[in-house]
């Protein structure tokens, strides 16, 4: 066995629930969801109203409809939110204003700015680098440690 493979599995609380969340949140709730929306509808409103159940005679025929017509929905709502309205950009900003890491990608850039100009680096520059370097090596400590 490897090194890495005689690593003691170190369980830290805060990736667990959060790994949870995603997969709870993005798959069980979007499945549970779904399958309620088409049972409920179906049993509850369609197929008591005869005009409707005319066109939907059994549960699969509404399935499959809400299958052919709901995907392709989703999907457009799904472009529409990433593409066209501004609820996206506007998650990234407070994504990227709240976020530690983003006082550091600035001063990255604007070092690498002045490289780009052919510009000399100050020692103020300098000590900005290695305060990035350093930042940056406790933060690939920190998720080497939970690999």
């Amino acid at each position: 066995m490897s090194a890495k493979n005689n690593k003691k599995l170190k369980i830290n609380p805060f990736r667990i629930w959060y790994y949870v969340r995603q997969g709870y949140g993005t798959y069980l709730v979007f499945i549970v969801a779904v399958t309620n929306l088409m049972i409920t509808s179906y049993y509850l409103a369609i197929k008591d109203i005869p005009s409707i159940h005319y066109i939907f005679p059994n549960f699969l025929a509404f399935v499959l409809f809400v299958i052919s017509v709901g995907l392709p929905l989703s999907f457009l709502l799904g472009y529409w939110h990433y593409k066209k309205s501004r609820a996206q950009h506007s998650q990234l900003e407070i994504e990227v204003e709240v976020s530690p890491l983003t006082p550091m990608f600035i001063q990255t850039f604007l070092i690498v700015q002045k490289l780009a100009n052919r510009t000399e680096l100050s020692k103020e520059d300098i000590d900005r680098i290695n305060a990035i370097n350093a930042t940056m090596d406790k933060i690939m400590k920190r998720v080497k440690s939970h690999e």
